[in-house]
């Protein structure tokens, strides 16, 4: 959190298959909810491309979300883990049966040092950064998240949209062609220009690896 508060907390990134990191985080979340006889439900809503960002850093949004649900679910709930997507955008969807938020609260959801029951006596202890250091994770990779619940004893739902990483439309026709041909910019300079640094990168990364020499910048730039 202290890296973050500074503006020090960097990401690397390159193209993901954000399935295998759900199925990462997934797996370390297991023995967890098994100790408390809870059901994870896990469905993929068909293949999605890959999104430009740090394999790690988004299996520890997805490992948080994991253990935010597991925690709050009672012995012998459920959660739900959904994958799919929206237009131009992969979606995760975390949901759970647990004890849910009071709608008063869901505005402060993902504010540093705030949880919905401060008191001396409650239950689940934690310092309450878990949802801000997802929150910043997930905006640092050009997403969002938003939390929504029923309210008190109707479980929470949580929903990270990242956006997909798309492939040049004339690097897919080439690469579609029915001549024995392998798809190559070789020899062609490309100037690319994107606000988002990680968007930037990764296509860099891409066309480079396809032949082009990239001259990447970003708009603000002279």
């Amino acid at each position: 959190m202290s890296r973050i508060i500074a503006g020090k907390l960097r990401i690397e990134a390159r193209p993901v298959d954000l399935a295998a990191v759900v199925d990462a985080a997934l797996a370390a979340a297991q023995l967890p909810a098994e100790s408390k006889n809870i059901r994870i439900d896990y469905v993929v809503e068909g293949a999605l491309e890959p999104v430009s960002g740090d394999p790690g850093r988004l299996q520890q949004v997805a490992g948080n979300l994991l253990a935010n649900a597991i925690k709050f679910t009672p012995e012998g709930g459920r959660v739900e883990v959904k994958l799919g997507r929206t237009r131009s955008h992969a979606r995760l969807v975390v949901s759970d049966s647990g004890i849910g938020i009071d709608p008063a609260f869901l505005p402060y959801i993902f504010e540093r040092f705030r949880q919905a029951d401060s008191t001396s006596t409650r239950t689940q202890k934690g310092l309450g950064l878990g949802l801000a250091i997802t929150r910043h994770l997930v905006e640092l990779h050009g997403g969002s998240i938003e939390a929504a619940s029923g309210g008190e004893g109707r479980g929470a739902s949580f929903t990270v949209t990242l956006p997909l990483l798309h492939v040049p439309v004339h690097v897919a026709t080439r690469a579609e062609s029915p001549e024995p041909t392998s798809a190559t910019l070789d020899g062609l300079r490309i100037l690319l220009v994107d606000d988002e640094d990680d968007a930037r990168e990764a296509m860099a990364v891409l066309l480079r690896q396809a032949g082009a020499h990239v001259s990447a910048r970003s708009p603000t730039c002279s």
